[in-house]
């Protein structure tokens, strides 16, 4: 049994300055009941190197840094943190989010106050304006999918902390699914339909979260997440998580954000070829969720204007002028094959 009761895990890829940056923040909270781990996917510089300074600072909190011998992907980088973990709660943490000045108080304290939960996730302003006035709990499938205002209240995962033994027997589906981008919340929904405990959603928050350096595909995340409709639940089941995904869609990954960020990686590689694919595979298993005509319009005129090099070069960059929002014109789409994690 571990003397330690929260690991803290952070899973990093080629980000090694946004990492100090948040461990200069975290470090000052931790207490002798933390532990930090930090999983390196194999970055070009090792994480090791960066961070050691600030280690040796704070030399009196247990530490582990764990470095891929290949980068594995983003989403499986972020179950190991899952998997790694052998504290009985785990918070994992994006390497580019800074904790709020009283995350650990606040988690350590909501852990006290909800023992029979699994999951505690806090809210998260910036995904979806969500009013959480006062704590929520949950304890089947169906209600948590109906009352929560988008499943990006659950992706983000800088906004949870979790009960490791709730899933132990749960990483072989997550593993199999981590082409949906939220194998983690994968984890919660089959612990609460097995009736692991409970999922609470917090009404206070732990982190604060800066700009990124790239801008979130939103085109990758619509592919991913409507993967989950295969999961092996009951039907029962994925007609209430069809219905979270349609809201979703309203509140979180945007028809208009799925389309910018097509037209805006296209008009960096000029890839007629490949928009036409994506924006095929995003109308025939995103949007058609919600069959809203306009949307379905809209996306084929784009796949029509696409077919002609000459009207797509024009066309397209046309839009892709007027659409991009001018506070991403200086920062780059992230590729759809940019592992992050």
């Amino acid at each position: 049994m571990s003397p330690y009761k929260l690991t803290i895990a952070i899973p990093t890829w080629n980000r090694n300055k946004a990492l100090l940056r948040n461990l200069t923040e975290l470090m000052p909270q931790l207490t002798t009941e933390c532990e930090l781990m930090v999983i390196d996917n194999c970055s070009d510089i090792p994480v090791e190197t960066t961070i050691a300074g600030i280690l040796n600072t704070y030399s009196g909190i247990k530490t582990r840094i764990i470095r891929n011998r290949y980068n594995v992907g983003g989403n499986a980088n972020i179950l190991r943190c899952y998997e790694q973990a052998t504290t009985e709660w785990v918070w994992v943490m994006g390497d580019d989010d800074l904790p709020q000045k009283e995350a650990i108080e606040r988690i350590f304290a909501s852990i006290e106050k909800y023992p029979d939960s699994f999951c505690i996730n806090f809210k998260v302003a910036w995904i979806v304006e969500s009013i959480r006035t006062e704590p929520q709990r949950f304890t089947e499938m169906r209600t948590l999918l109906d009352q929560i205002g988008s499943l990006g209240e659950l992706a983000f995962i800088s906004a949870a902390v979790h009960k490791v033994s709730a899933y132990h027997d749960l990483f072989s589906i997550a593993y199999q699914f981590t082409n949906t981008n939220i194998s983690h919340v994968i984890l919660v929904l089959f612990a609460l339909a097995r009736q692991r405990g409970s999922v609470v959603l917090e009404s206070s928050s732990i982190v604060v979260r800066p700009v990124p350096d790239d801008v979130i595909n939103d085109s990758l995340l619509a592919l991913g997440i409507s993967n989950s409709l295969d999961l092996p639940f009951s039907g029962k089941d994925l007609l209430e998580l069809k219905k979270a995904l349609q809201k979703t869609e309203r509140t979180w990954i945007s028809f208009r954000g799925v389309i910018v960020s097509l037209l805006i990686e296209h008009c960096e590689n000029n890839d007629n070829a490949r928009l036409r694919i994506r924006l095929a595979s995003v109308r025939r298993r995103y949007f058609t969720l919600g069959a809203f005509w306009k949307k379905w319009f809209y996306v084929t005129l784009a796949m029509l204007i696409s077919i002609s090099p000459g009207i797509a070069s024009r066309g397209l960059g046309w839009i892709y002028r007027k659409l991009k929002p001018n506070s991403i014109k200086t920062r780059k789409m992230a590729p759809l094959n940019k592992t992050t994690y």
